[in-house]
């Protein structure tokens, strides 16, 4: 039975046995996403065996079978999970296609985004989205930063389509993330520089996207590639269509 601690290793995040958002390894190393997702890329800096998501214990099973109260911290005399992280983003490798072997290290990316922007999706989302970005007759498709040594440090999720202002199709950018540990190191421009291509080479004339105002590291990178203009986003959430008895 998992011990179920209550800390991230590296800072010390608060980690509830019943709340998501911790990973661990085959010795229950326990770790946030952020720290999971960002410098540590996926891989545990204790056994360097690979990162998952810990299920969640709740309801009565949590009652009879709480998690430990123990907190664990890492204390080691060789490099930080971020020096570690650095040394492995200064040997990036390149830009592909996402594949189905990604699963376990995109997800990981994922939900690091999605925590980046506080939000939280349905599991029932987040496997419709993979399902998509996997389907070639879908039009939606994702592109991975990877480093030297097979980690994804970032992806890209872009979605072209018709337009009413074009003969051509355009693209939109959807999704754009890198994990904290990789900023800094060219992931976000080599993402970018190769979703421009793809336009290109597509015959694409148009590449748009949006971020938040505030996301000033976001807009550094996307500064060098167009201006903001002054358009205002509107968006109207729908529920879910449903047919009646």
């Amino acid at each position: 039975m998992l011990a179920m601690r209550p800390n991230c290793e590296c800072c010390d995040t608060d980690l509830p046995a019943d709340a998501a958002g911790a990973w661990i390894c085959s010795f229950e190393c326990t770790f946030c996403a952020s720290c999971a997702l960002g410098p540590l890329a996926g891989r545990c800096p204790n056994c360097d065996g690979g990162l998952q998501m810990r299920p969640l214990r709740v309801g009565s099973a949590l009652v009879r079978h709480p998690g430990s109260s123990t907190r664990v911290r890492a204390e080691r005399a060789e490099a930080t999970p971020v020096e570690r992280a650095s040394n492995s983003l200064a040997r990036l490798a390149g830009v592909r296609a996402l594949r189905s072997e990604d699963r376990r290290e995109w997800q990981a990316l994922w939900e690091g985004y999605l925590a980046f922007y506080g939000s939280a999706l349905a599991p029932a989302t987040t496997e419709a989205t993979w399902r998509r970005l996997l389907d070639p007759s879908a039009p939606m498709f994702g592109r991975v930063a990877v480093a030297a040594d097979g980690a994804l440090l970032g992806f890209a999720l872009a979605l072209p389509h018709a337009g009413s202002w074009t003969v051509e199709p355009q693209c939109y950018l959807e999704d754009l993330f890198v994990a904290p540990g990789a900023r800094g190191a060219g992931v976000g421009r080599a993402l970018m520089d190769d979703l421009v291509a793809r336009c290109r080479a597509e015959g694409w004339t148009r590449l748009y996207w949006h971020t938040q105002a505030g996301n000033t590291v976001a807009r550094r990178l996307y500064d060098g590639y167009a201006r903001p203009d002054d358009m205002v986003r509107y968006r109207m959430l729908l529920p879910a269509a449903y047919s009646a008895a």
